[in-house]
């Protein structure tokens, strides 16, 4: 029985080892790179390597996300996205690009938010909150630079002009500038952390169950340390299977000349060494490749994933330190609400999103506001509150609006009252990723996938057109391009809905080939129990 059931087994570890070879070794390379993404930012990929539903057409896929006119000349336009800023000074027929001094990488120049800048006695200047900082340039020059906000570069989210003062929000901070908005640069200093949140720490009820795996999946769960920790076990994924290629090859080769005279070869004095180390590393990366396969499990896009989206872990259960700031890394959005005088953060928590409110001055704490937004999963790509108090919220969820007062949630796809339940995508199907009104009041939501859309009849009348300059210069960031391709999405213009099977039956078999593997050694190197009919050392050629 012992002896079958190691022949079944390293068969399994064999085929199916041979069988995702390439599978692994794609997923090693991409995965050390991913952990990276500082290291690999200035890197992108032209358009013709690039699938046809990752490009942009029409200011799709968050080319566009927030637009700013002027108010001095209503002809004079900008547009932001994750290609940078564009101007436009013909209301919106002709744009041209905004790129002196801004970033160069594809991943650092996403922006997420303009602010325009009008004063009396002063020139017209530009504010773009990017992934790569904040950045101001004047109107005129059209030369951007950077505004330091802290030691090391921050995610931008949002600016709110709030009278005199300036308010920033990055995706774990607040800054604020005062009285300074007509000067040359705006100072802005860290708002203090108990003006935030409270002396007592937490706006966060716990970490989603999904988080900790992508942070155990990544070794983020113990600082640079364990990323480091993950890469070695990347690079002796890497090695297992690069080293499998040969140990396949080798005793075939081997056999096919058998009749012919026998030389010692580097190849025969490289196998023995191969076999050895293919053993030895592979028994050491057992916790960590099953810790590989079994978080891919329960990561989108597995469809394992709604088993673990609303588990919440306590933040006492957390596997390593967690930062002193609860909000570092979930800040999502935030608004200004000037009838109320009031900013609203959006937040990522452990159930989901969730909106925070606080005076304007930060002179009380941030409280959990009991008004439930339709925010999915993904965060808001918009978060605004008018004049009159009318709030508009957009994500992947939909877009809707709500008047001041609390009035009924209108879906404005449908123009008909919305079901508020989070990760519901509304009726009308858009997947929100910018919104904007015109100076005369037209409005226009910008889709994921199918780009501008006129709301309530609004029509571009040759407006709003994508440069062509925008669509054939088109490069994606590297890092966006090896996680699509790292859990097997970038195939789904082929697969269609089927491309999840990618990662999740890879998941299945690396856990296979590491059960059998290490089934394999115990069976060769373990003592057999007394009577079982098997030597306690077991001697044979490993090329057999």
């Amino acid at each position: 029985m012992g002896k079958a059931l190691f022949a079944l087994s390293r068969r399994l570890h064999r085929y199916a080892g041979l069988l995702l070879l390439l599978y692994l070794i794609f997923v090693g390379v991409t995965g050390i790179l991913l952990n990276h993404p500082t290291m690999i930012s200035a890197l992108s990929v032209p358009r013709w390597l690039v699938p046809p539903s990752y490009q942009i057409e029409e200011w799709n896929r968050g080319s566009l996300r927030s637009v700013v006119f002027s108010e001095r000349e209503p002809s004079v336009g900008f547009v932001a996205g994750t290609e940078g800023i564009w101007k436009t000074t013909d209301g919106g027929v002709t744009f041209e690009p905004m790129a002196s001094g801004y970033p160069r990488s594809r991943a650092l120049r996403r922006t997420n938010h303009i602010v325009l800048l009008e004063e009396e006695e002063a020139p017209a200047r530009l504010l773009a909150a990017t992934r790569g900082g904040l950045f101001v340039a004047s109107v005129d020059d059209a030369e951007w630079r950077r505004i330091p906000l802290a030691p090391g570069d921050e995610h931008v989210r949002k600016i709110l002009r709030i009278g005199e003062r300036l308010v920033v929000f990055t995706n774990s901070n607040a800054y604020e500038a005062y009285g300074e908005a007509g000067g040359d640069l705006p100072h802005f200093t860290l708002v203090d952390p108990d003006r935030l949140h409270g002396g007592e720490g937490g706006t966060t009820e716990g970490v989603s169950l999904v988080r900790l795996m992508f942070a155990l999946h990544s070794g983020a769960v113990w600082g640079m340390p364990g990323r480091l920790l993950i890469d070695a076990a990347g690079v002796a994924l890497i090695f297992l299977s690069a080293s499998a290629i040969y140990l396949w090859y080798f005793p075939r080769s081997r056999r096919r000349s058998a009749g012919a005279p026998r030389k010692d070869g580097i190849g025969r004095r490289l196998f023995p060494w191969l076999f050895k180390y293919h053993l030895k590393i592979g028994v050491w990366a057992t916790l960590f490749l099953i810790l590989f396969a079994g978080t891919a499990l329960f990561m989108p896009p597995s469809p394992l994933v709604p088993m673990t989206v609303r588990k919440v872990v306590p933040p006492q259960y957390w596997p390593g330190p967690l930062p002193a700031n609860p909000w570092h890394g979930n800040i999502g959005n935030a608004t200004y609400d000037p009838v109320r005088d009031e900013i609203l953060v959006e937040l990522r928590g452990g159930t989901g999103r969730s909106v925070w409110r606080a005076p304007a001055d930060f002179s009380t704490p941030f409280a959990r506001d009991a008004a439930r937004l339709p925010i999915g999963a993904m965060g808001s790509n918009v978060l605004e509150i008018k004049a009159d108090g009318t709030l508009v919220v957009g994500s992947f969820s939909g877009l809707y609006q709500r008047s001041a007062g609390g009035g009924a949630l209108i879906d404005l796809s449908t123009g008909e009252p919305a079901d508020p339940r989070p990760f519901r995508r509304g009726e009308g199907g858009w997947q929100t990723a910018g919104y904007f009104e015109t100076p005369s009041g037209e409005r226009f939501v910008v889709t994921h996938d199918e780009g501008l859309i006129g709301i309530g009849g609004a029509q571009p009348n040759g407006r709003f057109k994508m440069p062509d300059e925008l669509k054939q210069g088109y490069r994606m960031p590297l890092w966006s391009f090896l996680f699509e391709v790292h859990n097997g999405r970038i195939l789904r213009d082929w697969l269609s809905s089927h491309y999840y099977l990618i990662s999740f039956l890879g998941a299945l078999s690396l856990l296979l080939i590491t059960f059998t593997g290490l089934f394999d050694w115990a069976y060769r190197k373990l003592p057999a129990r007394p009577g079982k009919g098997r030597p306690e050392k077991r001697k044979e050629d490993p090329a057999k």
